[in-house]
C-alpha cells in the first residue's frame, strides 16, 4: 500500500521527484527518484513541498542522498552497473553520465551521486533536520 512519507497517510497519494525534473532530467522516470506523499504534503498545505516546505523537502533529498550512498557502495562504477542500478534507460545513462568525468570507463562515487543529486551534494548534519 502506498503512503506518504512525510505523514503516513494512505488518501490522494502522488509522485513526487525528490530531485527536480529540472535539475536532474535524467532521472525523470527513475524510481529512485520518486517518493509518495499525500496531496496535502505535495502542493496543497502551506508547507507542502511545492510551496514552502523547504525543511521537508531537504529532508527527503537527505534521505535520498544517504540511499544513494548506499546503492553505491564501491568507489567506482561502470556505466551499464549504473544504468542496472538505476534501472534507467541507455539514453537517459547518457544524460546523467554525459558531464561526469571517467578513467578509463569507470566513473567515482562521489561523482555519480552528485549527478543523481542534481549536481549538488548536501552536507549531512545527521538528525538535526
Amino acid at each position: 500500500m502506498r503512503y506518504c512519507k512525510l505523514c503516513g497517510s494512505t488518501e490522494n497519494i502522488q509522485a513526487h521527484h525528490i530531485v527536480s525534473r529540472k535539475q536532474q532530467p535524467a532521472l525523470i522516470k527513475c524510481k529512485h527518484n520518486l517518493v509518495d506523499l499525500c496531496a496535502n504534503c505535495h502542493v496543497l498545505a502551506p508547507n507542502a513541498v511545492h510551496n514552502n516546505g523547504f525543511k521537508e523537502l531537504k529532508k527527503l533529498r537527505l534521505e535520498k542522498q544517504r540511499e544513494y550512498y548506499k546503492l553505491f557502495e564501491l568507489e567506482s562504477y561502470s556505466k551499464e552497473v549504473i544504468k542496472e542500478l538505476l534501472d534507467i534507460s541507455q539514453r537517459d545513462i547518457d544524460m546523467l553520465l554525459k558531464p561526469v568525468k571517467n578513467v578509463a570507463g569507470f566513473y567515482e562515487r562521489e561523482d555519480i551521486i552528485r549527478a543523481c543529486m542534481g549536481g549538488k551534494i548536501l552536507i549531512d548534519i545527521g538528525d538535526i533536520l
